[in-house]
């Protein structure tokens, strides 16, 4: 693999922030801020958990969103001014600007502050400007970054270490998305869709897997992916946690420095039959229930139970449990935490129940995401429900751009779904692409159980009702609107049954 790719990602390009950490780190003087720091899209995930933050240290914050939330509503009853829509005068009063990738050329608020000269960050040197003082511990990945950070905090919470953390969804333990700590560590999800991960610069990271995701950032395909994470690990000080069960991961320690390679700890499946030095640092191995055993070079260290079913859980929970470890931190200590994890919005989320149907939302967008999430379900019917009913999924394709590109992928991600439906896409930005549809795709799916289903999201609940039956366990899968799918079709059923 060649080194030093040139990382194209979108925040790079045309926007007045920095590459470096170190150097965000540098310029950034909010203290000495005259005005607030403004946000714009303050009612997204990744912002609002960085507003949190400097409210809670004390900074004056606004921000601006498309509508009311009640992520809004929170970040107003902790002190922000929060604006409806985004105008120029929203600036007035502001003395810097943060964006994220949502935020382009002729956004009103972007152009006002150029016109004021404003300093302009993006949201990744807001993070590792807030994390500056602290240990900071970065998850990244293609998939599983949320509920690995999550773990991972609430680990290091429960063993004492008082962290701050930085999670892309609302963590029911802490019921935020992020917290103040002072015990001088910094767990943050690092996202790569935009690089963020690219600048951070960490006491210690996890990469969960790496795929192919997020092509119009990366043109380069995984050769690009593969060397923005190669930097990751770079500026990694004291260790990297990488699965090496997982084939983008193997191809990145394939091409790493010695250097790098003395900072990577594994972790992994146990493997029977395998010497010991040939296991990953730490694995697991399934037990009945969502259970499982967990390893270290080969020696059993104990039990963890879990409260969410798959192995893909079961990977993020050993990747918490090995950063634990790793920090010198107690076994029983980070098993008893796991135990107690509750799990994050949109993430096999339990919506409601009718009857013996239950209703279960998830973030799963890309066809890994996808397949696990459905073999994980296929795995809670068997567990708790005896094996009974079917598995009933209703996925929402994101973006035009990766049901093109991940096609053939999303061809068979739906295998293990009882019955399927794709709802139309959602367009979050740019436009359709022509001869790429929900109707095209199910087209040239080849098996009997996918289905098409057309309407507008608000008529989706109604759309789907005539197909579902008594202990169905329906799962509505995306990362756009179609999370409102769930409590409108229990209220529906509330309302008129089966």
């Amino acid at each position: 693999m060649e080194l030093n790719v040139n990382v194209k990602t979108a925040f790079l390009e045309g926007i007045s922030t920095t590459a470096k950490p170190d150097q965000a780190r540098r310029s950034m003087n909010l203290k000495d801020l005259k005005g607030s720091v403004h946000f714009a899209g303050i009612g997204g995930i990744g912002m609002s958990a960085l507003a949190r933050i400097l409210l809670n240290r004390g900074y004056n914050v606004s921000g601006s969103d498309k509508q009311e939330s009640p992520i809004t509503d929170e970040l107003k009853a902790l002190g922000a001014r929060i604006c409806i829509g985004h105008q120029k005068e929203n600036m007035d009063g502001a003395g810097a600007l943060i964006i994220s990738t949502a935020i382009v050329d002729g956004n009103p608020e972007l152009a006002a502050a150029r016109e004021k000269n404003l300093p302009i960050y993006h949201r990744s040197d807001m993070l590792n400007y807030l994390a500056r003082e602290d240990k900071l511990i970065s998850v990244t990945g293609t998939h599983g970054k949320t509920t690995t950070t999550a773990l991972a905090g609430q680990v290091l919470l429960e063993c004492g270490l008082d962290p701050s953390i930085v999670v892309g969804g609302i963590f029911h333990h802490i019921g935020a998305n992020s917290r103040t700590g002072k015990g001088g560590y910094f767990v943050a999800e690092s996202d790569e869709s935009d690089g963020t991960h690219v600048k951070s610069h960490s006491f210690a990271s996890v990469i969960t897997n790496i795929e192919p995701d997020h092509l119009e950032n990366y043109p380069g395909g995984m050769k690009e992916i593969l060397a923005s994470m190669e930097t990751f690990v770079t500026n990694t000080e004291a260790f990297c946690l990488v699965c090496t069960d997982d084939g983008g991961v193997k191809q990145l320690l394939s091409g790493l420095s010695e250097d790098n390679l003395k900072k990577i700890v594994s972790y992994g499946k146990y493997k029977e039959g395998v010497a010991p030095g040939e296991l990953p640092n730490y694995s697991f191995k399934s037990l009945p229930g969502f259970d499982m055993l967990v390893f270290k070079g080969g020696k059993e260290l104990g039990k963890v139970s879990l409260r969410v079913p798959g192995d893909h859980n079961r990977y993020n929970a050993t990747a918490a449990i090995a950063l634990a470890m790793e920090l010198d931190k107690s076994f029983s200590d980070a098993a008893r935490a796991i135990s107690e994890f509750r799990g994050v919005d949109r993430r096999f989320q339990l919506i409601g129940q009718v009857g013996d149907l239950l209703v279960v939302d998830d973030y799963a967008h890309h066809p890994t995401e996808v397949a696990a999430l459905l073999k994980a379900a296929q795995e809670f019917k068997k567990v708790e429900r005896s094996g009974k009913g079917r598995v009933v999924c209703i996925f929402q394709p994101h973006q035009p751009g990766r049901l093109r590109d991940l096609w053939q992928e999303f061809t068979t991600a739906f295998d293990q779904a009882d019955q399927a439906f794709i709802s139309d896409i959602y367009i979050a930005r740019g436009g359709a692409i022509e001869g790429i549809s929900s109707e095209a795709f199910v087209k040239s799916v080849k098996n009997s159980h996918t289905h098409y289903l057309p309407g507008l999201v608000n008529d989706l609940a109604k759309n789907l009702k005539p197909f579902l039956q008594e202990g169905d366990l329906v799962l509505t899968v995306g990362a756009g609107d179609i999370t409102k799918v769930g409590p409108e079709l229990v209220e529906l059923l509330q309302k008129e049954g089966l």
